[in-house]
């Protein structure tokens, strides 16, 4: 076996070296070949040495002032790295009219349109939107892209097109075999060589998604510096990049378009600019609750049913474009093409909608509704199609972006409501990660048809994809599936983009998975397994077959565990766990330490040991019984803060564990305890370390308590309390019986009592939960409720425990611990 490894691992190696000569190598997206021309072949590297200058017309962008909107002059760049790299030689660059000087040379490479590539017969503009054609000649080759920098007054604002740079980048992959993995020089490969000759050949290329967005690169860059820096090396001043090159341009990233949606506007300076008509900007249910939060962006919902706050988003709107932007009212991302409008990131459970009387007299809400499942849709379709209406009068030569999201990501059901001929979309899309189940993808094209006929027959701009939260063995892989997605939805997809959020954070130990998706979204039929069995060997040298088994059984698991079931963390059987686990220790066994492999491998590694420990420790669990003390008498407690009743100090303290499921424990352990008597139950945490304590944050944002109690073992229905060291509290109940429901963030607890002191280097709370604010009876000696505590220490170093294995999700009431009500005295 072990020698079947190496065989195949040397084939792979001898494939990658092949590849920087084969044009058609399945490791690289597809391009679209001409006849080639009738030439002898251009050797441009012999003997090491370096037969060809690089010819470029070094004013062609001279009024783009940033890197980011130029890609002649970056294609150069590249192309002397690249040559550098794998040769030992740079090349040398003549602007077009210093031809004289390149006489030594025989050949030339000619990088981004000039007049002598339009006498070749290459029109850069008429070329797609971020085309290339890469073609040969009897004394060398051309590298010419569809480029905005060539283009008089090109817009800032319509976004960049760097079809040469795209066209250079496939240059260094497809002839030297370059390849760019992950930031930083241990994520690319320059493979060396001494000779280079390349045979006639004429082809194209273009994106299929014109913005692949750099965003969640950038942001993982600068958000996790600390964790990458040392990683990929010491950051650039003023940059969060280790190389001279922004990495997203090794991944052909580039927000292309000036499409943008989102939530929009912002709800707390919307109300600033209209601080009286708060009841008219948020939705107020026919109970009185009012869906207003202050102090953060989640608790906010616009009041959709009501016409008349589409009248003042369409007045805020005027007042921006006349006073040329200076006054705005929380817009965020307005240009002159597009106006995109998106809810608040909250829900309106439908207990507080289905009695509106707007949706009663229109009929918005039917069974058909409840049925069908986005129970708000027809809501959103009239409101949307008002607005859209209202849009196209006032700014005729501007588009209306929406955002389907959360209870109203489907098309509306009553065809009354079609969309305007100005709106475009980008639908929320959270099948990604099963595409691959037919159930779920039937599902999906049968959404997006349907948004596309509410358009008239106009297929969807852009999707919102989502990654699997938390869960690593589902992290590794969904976001290769981004392609799938593409390959299904077909015609009623357009070329906006694929917005991929990461749903945390990209981590770059994943990076195989997010390399496949921005590969796919540059061209859905790129051929991810091939991709993948050509880096292995090159990559990790000794160490490739046992990684390449290793991804292999990864992806063979995801499709056999995790993509057909309902919920986003399966379990793996313990013969996956274990010959992974066997798989990375061949792999380190293999390299030697130093190596530039054992540091690739060692990135590779960081999440498995842990998500393997984790996942194990899952087959394992028993939900943990914690007894509760049950208060004599003679014992008192009152809820102050102080916690210097004598039985505080006689109750045993519940452990804290790491929820996600690891062996790790707190370094920051908290003590908390539990009372009850025939009133209620009694609550105290001690958390020993200075918290994150600011009165302009929110509960979620500061350090905090969070109680989940669900009275029964049947977990019917739940009951969350949420409290913070400035005293903020939230409270939200959820059903599950007969039908799961909505959160409910509007219950209120008004027996509920809790009080918290704060000392230099710590906090602490009590608190006291009455059974009546729960509707329930006094729970007789040795009765079973379900419970789950959580601390939240967001100061720095931040940490996350509970009492509970519930795998990041606080809500997961099936991996709730028990808690016992004593009796007397125990």
């Amino acid at each position: 076996m072990k020698r079947k490894m190496i065989f195949s691992a040397m084939l792979a190696a001898l494939a990658f070296i092949a590849s920087a000569y084969d044009v058609k190598n399945p490791a690289l997206v597809p391009v679209r070949f001409k006849e080639a021309p009738r030439h002898e072949a251009l050797g441009l590297v012999e003997k090491g040495e370096l037969r060809f200058a690089i010819i470029t017309d070094k004013n062609a962008e001279k009024q783009r002032r940033w890197r980011e909107e130029k890609s002649i002059a970056p294609a150069v760049e590249l192309l002397q790295e690249a040559f550098e790299k794998c040769t030992g030689k740079k090349p040398e660059v003549f602007d077009v009219a210093e031809l004289e000087k390149t006489k030594s040379y025989p050949l030339r490479i000619w990088v981004g349109e000039s007049a002598l590539t339009k006498k070749l017969g290459l029109d850069a503009l008429s070329m797609p939107n971020q085309g290339y054609e890469i073609k040969t000649f009897p004394d060398g080759l051309a590298i010419v892209g569809n480029d905005s920098s060539l283009i008089e007054n090109y817009p800032k604002d319509s976004g960049a097109l760097r079809g040469t740079l795209w066209g250079a980048y496939d240059f260094a992959e497809r002839f030297l075999g370059c390849r760019f993995f992950y930031p930083g020089e241990l994520g690319s490969l320059w493979p060396k060589t001494d000779s280079l000759s390349i045979q006639p050949v004429d082809y194209t290329d273009s994106p299929r998604f014109l913005t692949r967005d750099p965003c969640w690169i950038t942001w993982s860059m600068g958000d996790l510096r600390k964790t990458w820096e040392p990683i990929f090396g010491p950051y650039r001043k003023g940059t969060v990049y280790p190389d001279a090159v922004p990495f997203f341009e090794r991944w052909r990233m580039v927000k292309a378009t000036p499409f943008w949606a989102g939530h929009n506007p912002r709800p707390e300076r919307f109300l600033k600019s209209y601080p009286d008509k708060k009841e008219l900007i948020f939705y107020k249910a026919p109970n009185g609750n009012l869906y207003y939060n202050s102090q953060q962006h989640i608790g906010n919902y616009y009041d959709v049913t009501n016409l008349r706050f589409a009248d003042l988003l369409v007045e805020s709107l005027k007042k921006y474009y006349a006073s040329g932007g200076r006054e705005n009212d929380g817009w965020e991302q307005l240009n002159r093409f597009y106006i995109p409008f998106g809810q608040c990131d909250s829900d309106v459970p439908l207990p507080d909608m289905i009695n509106n009387p707007t949706v009663v007299r229109e009929k918005l809400i039917t069974e058909e509704n409840i049925k069908r499942g986005d129970v708000y849709s027809d809501i959103y379709g009239r409101f949307y199609q008002y607005l859209g209406e209202r849009v196209k009068k006032e700014f005729p030569d501007k588009k209306l972006i929406l955002l389907p999201y959360s209870n109203y990501t489907q098309a509306p059901l009553n065809p009354k409501w079609k969309l305007p001929d100005n709106i475009e979309l980008r639908v929320c899309f959270y099948g990604m990660d099963k595409i691959r189940n037919p159930e779920i993808a039937a599902k999906w094209l049968k959404l997006v048809k349907e948004w596309s006929e509410a358009q008239q027959g106009r297929p969807v701009a852009s999707l919102w994809l989502y990654n699997v939260p938390r869960f690593q063995f589902a992290r590794a892989i969904a976001p290769s599936m981004a392609g799938d997605v593409a390959k299904l939805l077909g015609k009623y997809l357009g070329d906006n983009d694929l917005f991929l959020d990461q749903y945390g954070t990209l981590e770059w130990w994943y990076y195989y998975s997010n390399y496949a998706a921005v590969r796919s979204m540059w061209n859905p039929a790129f051929n991810i397994q091939a991709a993948m069995d050509e880096h292995w060997t090159p990559f990790y040298g000794k160490a490739g077959p046992y990684l390449k088994e290793f991804y292999d059984l990864l992806l063979e698991s995801y499709l056999t565990y995790y993509v057909p079931g309902k919920e986003r963390n399966a379990l793996y059987p313990a013969p996956v766990l274990n010959r992974l686990e066997a798989l990375l220790k061949q792999a380190e066994k293999s390299l030697p330490p130093d190596s530039v492999e054992m540091k690739r491998f060692r990135l590779f590694a960081t999440p498995w040991p842990k998500a393997i420990e984790a996942m194990r420790n899952r087959m394992a669990y028993e939900r943990p019984v914690y007894g509760v003390h049950q208060l004599l008498a003679s014992e008192k407690i009152t809820v102050d803060g102080h916690a210097d009743e004598a039985v505080w100090a006689k109750i045993r303290a519940l452990p804290l564990r790491d929820p996600g499921g690891t062996n790790d424990k707190p370094k920051f352990p908290a003590i908390l305890k539990l009372a009850w008597d025939k009133q209620g139950i009694y609550g105290l945490a001690e958390m020993k370390h200075v918290p994150l304590a600011d009165p302009k944050k929110s509960v979620w944002d500061n350090d905090s308590l969070e109680i989940l109690l669900s009275p029964s073992l049947k977990g019917a229905n739940l009951y969350h309390y949420a409290l913070d060291p400035v005293g903020n509290l939230h409270f939200g109940t959820k059903e599950y019986v007969p039908v799961e429901k909505p959160y409910n963030s509007h219950w209120k607890s008004p027996g509920f009592k809790s009080v918290v002191k704060k000392d230099g280097d710590s906090w602490r709370v009590e608190f006291f939960i009455p059974y009546e604010d729960l509707k329930v009876k006094t729970p007789a000696a040795y009765d079973s409720w379900l419970l789950n505590l959580v601390r939240n220490k967001k100061s720095i170093p931040k940490e996350y425990s509970g009492t509970s294995m519930t795998l990041g999700n606080n809500h997961n009431i099936g991996m709730f611990g028990i808690m016992k009500f004593l009796g007397k005295g125990e």
